[in-house]
């Protein structure tokens, strides 16, 4: 059997009529019920707003024509500025019957908006808004204003101050009933009034909000969900039903945290893991169980597990082999073993020095046209001793060589001889010092050793004596 269809789930909005008055007085009770009984509207009221301004009141009627109303909205037409608007719902109302309207004025002013409880979330408020904000346009004023009541305000008034309450909803640090939703939907905030009305669910506060002509009204998004309460230590959330969807994340909203071990099918903390059902893929295995594995170390060669090796005495080396031998080959297939450090043909023991060459001892040189004899097959070319190369001169065999081993003759640091000048004569000998000899190419020769000077001619005269001499 198929529910019966609900008559009342459509709605319209429709301008308020003077038949609407009974209901729309009793819904009055319904949306405000903390609100003063003096500053409520009446049935009276609302037959005097139709008469005077019928194209500013709206109705929300639910169900077959002509329906039955459900919500509603008053206003009226003002000037008054936006930036200095200090009054209250007692002056603006003028006992209920909008005394204050004014036809010509600039501003559409909202004095209240309601919903029936029931109806509440179907989008009939911002229907209503919408209807305002097309009489503003057809009219051609400046946009609409209205007083959003602090509804939340009441209950926190003994922990925050009002003006700090308004500014976190304002920051949407906190949500309230009603601002939140006129935020929402696009209206400005310009000031907060306080004695606004005689309500204790807002402790008298109001907040006066703007919505230019030239802006619409907004779709309003959801109200951003409040954290959840954390659960209590060990615990973990509620299961998901089958088949369902986590709801979406608000944009902007970073993810809450899920407490480990709580996503589905996580195994409580401590236990062990669930065999696998059968045809499914075996657990992985451990090291070398897999079949055919060898046991570790059990590879040709290997050392016993734990063991370590042989320790290797520092000064002992390998012997070389034979000059001219060489490796065996190893099998074919197999890999050649690596040979020890140090065990190459002509290699010294680790750790020695190479002898030094006797002192002074130079290689004579090879005769002249020979080579030297070739190394044996297999081995390497022995290192020439310094100067056995073809044509090497012996060392200390070259012109003003000092001998092998010998210092160089001490300089004094202050003794250099000065050079002559560059156009003065050598020095005469001393008196008493011996005549250079001849050069090779002179023609008198030396007298000979050991012989006596020939004696003088006797037909020659002997020289005169000096005038200066003396006997």
């Amino acid at each position: 059997m198929s529910p019966r269809p609900d008559p009342l789930r459509h709605w319209r909005i429709v301008p308020t009529a003077p038949e609407h008055a009974e209901t729309l007085a009793a819904l009055q009770r319904q949306v405000f019920p903390t609100l003063a009984p003096r500053q409520r509207f009446e049935a009276a009221h609302y037959r005097r707003h139709v008469a005077m301004f019928p194209e500013g009141q709206f109705a929300a009627v639910a169900g077959e024509m002509p329906g039955i109303p459900v919500a509603s909205t008053t206003t009226l037409r003002l000037d008054l500025d936006p930036d200095a608007p200090r009054h209250s719902f007692a002056q603006i109302m003028g006992g209920g019957f909008l005394t204050a309207h004014d036809p010509e004025g600039a501003w559409l002013y909202g004095a209240d908006l309601g919903v029936h409880p029931d109806f509440r979330r179907r989008g009939i408020a911002r229907a209503l808004y919408a209807a305002r904000h097309r009489l503003v346009r057809e009219r051609g004023l400046l946009g609409q204003v209205t007083v959003g009541l602090l509804s939340g305000y009441g209950s926190m008034s003994e922990e925050v101050p009002a003006r700090t309450y308004f500014h976190q909803v304002v920051t949407g640090v906190r949500t309230d009933p009603t601002l939140s939703v006129q935020l929402r939907l696009g209206f400005e905030p310009r000031a907060i009034l306080s004695g606004y009305v005689d309500d204790p669910a807002c402790r008298g506060y109001g907040v006066f909000l703007v919505l230019p002509a030239d802006r619409p009204v907004l779709a309003p998004s959801p109200p951003a969900p409040s954290p959840p309460a954390p659960s209590p230590p060990g615990s973990s959330p509620a299961p998901r039903p089958p088949g369902s969807s986590p709801a979406p994340r608000p944009p902007g909203s970073s993810p809450v945290p899920r407490p480990r071990g709580s996503y589905p099918g996580a195994r409580p903390s401590g236990s062990s893991p669930a065999p696998p059902p059968p045809g499914s893929s075996p657990a992985p295995r451990p090291r070398g169980s897999y079949p055919g594995a060898r046991p570790r170390g059990s590879y040709p060669g290997a050392r016993p597990s734990g063991s370590s090796p042989a320790p290797r005495a520092s000064d002992s080396s390998p012997v070389p082999p034979p000059s001219g031998s060489s490796p065996a080959p190893p099998p074919s297939g197999s890999s050649p073993v690596p040979r020890p450090r140090g065990s190459y043909p002509g290699a010294r023991p680790r750790g020695s020095s190479p002898a030094p060459p006797p002192p002074d001892s130079d290689s004579a040189p090879p005769p002249s046209g020979s080579s030297p004899a070739p190394p044996p097959s297999g081995s390497s070319p022995a290192p020439r001793p310094r100067g056995s190369y073809p044509g090497a001169r012996p060392r200390g065999s070259y012109p003003g060589a000092r001998p092998s081993g010998s210092s160089p003759a001490p300089r004094a640091s202050d003794s250099s001889p000065v050079p002559p000048p560059s156009d003065s004569n050598p020095a005469p000998p001393p008196p008493d010092s011996d005549p250079p000899p001849p050069p090779p190419d002179s023609d008198a020769a030396p007298p000979p050793p050991d012989s006596d000077p020939a004696p003088p001619s006797s037909d020659s005269d002997p020289a005169p004596p000096s005038p200066d001499s003396r006997s």
